[in-house]
């Protein structure tokens, strides 16, 4: 977020959440103050991420060529990331309110970051290439803020020193960065977020009670399993689940547990019969 360097094969969006399983609004972690360091090295416009209208023809009216990050502030459950594929990957059209409308190219359009009390769950290829994901550990809260911790808010009232302290923190930090790209121009280093995949996992089966324990208790490495009645198990006598589990959505059920587990899928096919084989993937 710090440079301007773009590289069309990497398109992606930061995206800033709170580290552990339980999800809801508990803020206090960080997140915003992440971003309020960024403002204080580019150019940042901040729009309200729980009211985001993406039939508003003036979204992004605050917006200009010297821009660099628009920060998507606080976003709500279910968030549509996909409305913003096509502005990670070309360009971005401003319209300013009684203004000419200018289009910014994607080498000089800005880059956009997001924060989250929830998770991104859509996790196919297209979203999963577009978005680097982040998650704060709970060591501030609301009952120990950074005020706490250095007895003083932070930006506010500081001399030289300690903005200078600051600017080579952020700039060590986006060095650091660059230390992590291979030749390819991609980062061969990636945050850990361990409980990510289970956030994920949890998001999107949850109007499907009961998958994770059943899958848990079910699935296992190296058996091999017929498809159609891993579904029929799962479903059990449940005429709810009937309705609402198809095929398809089981088997994207299927591959976030894999990943959560970090298993590979080995499917196989017989006649008419689709068979899946879990695998445990190389380190």
């Amino acid at each position: 977020m710090l440079h301007t360097f773009k590289n069309p094969a990497y398109p992606v969006a930061l995206v800033v959440g709170d580290d552990g399983l339980g999800e809801g609004s508990r803020g206090g972690r960080g997140k915003g103050i992440f971003f309020d360091a960024i403002a204080k090295m580019r150019k940042m416009i901040t729009v309200d991420g729980k009211n985001i209208k993406h039939d508003n023809p003036h979204l992004y009216q605050r917006v200009t060529p010297d821009t660099n990050v628009v920060f998507f502030d606080d976003t709500k459950e279910n968030f549509d990331f996909t409305a913003f594929f096509s502005l990670l990957t070309t360009g971005l059209a401003v319209n300013p309110k009684n203004t000419k409308e200018f289009y910014l190219p994607y080498k000089d359009s800005p880059r956009f970051g997001f924060t989250t009390n929830f998770v991104f769950a859509q996790e196919d290829a297209s979203h999963a290439r577009r978005k680097l994901e982040l998650l704060f550990k709970p060591h501030y809260s609301k009952d120990h803020t950074p005020a706490d911790e250095f007895k003083r808010n932070l930006f506010d009232g500081w001399d030289e020193e300690e903005w200078n302290k600051f600017f080579n923190v952020m700039i060590a930090c986006s060095a650091e960065y660059f230390a992590c790209f291979d030749e390819s121009e991609k980062p061969v280093i990636k945050p850990d977020n361990p409980d990510l995949s289970k956030k994920k996992l949890l998001a999107a089966t949850r109007k499907y009670y009961g998958f994770v324990d059943w899958a848990e208790l079910v699935l296992k490495v190296g058996e091999k399993r017929d498809k159609k009645e891993l579904v029929l198990d799962y479903i059990g006598v449940d005429d709810e689940l009937k309705v609402m589990v198809k095929q398809a959505t089981f088997t994207k059920f299927l591959e976030a547990f894999a990943e959560y587990k970090n298993w590979k899928i080995q499917p196989d096919k017989s006649g008419s019969i689709y068979y899946i084989t879990f695998l445990e993937a190389k380190k």
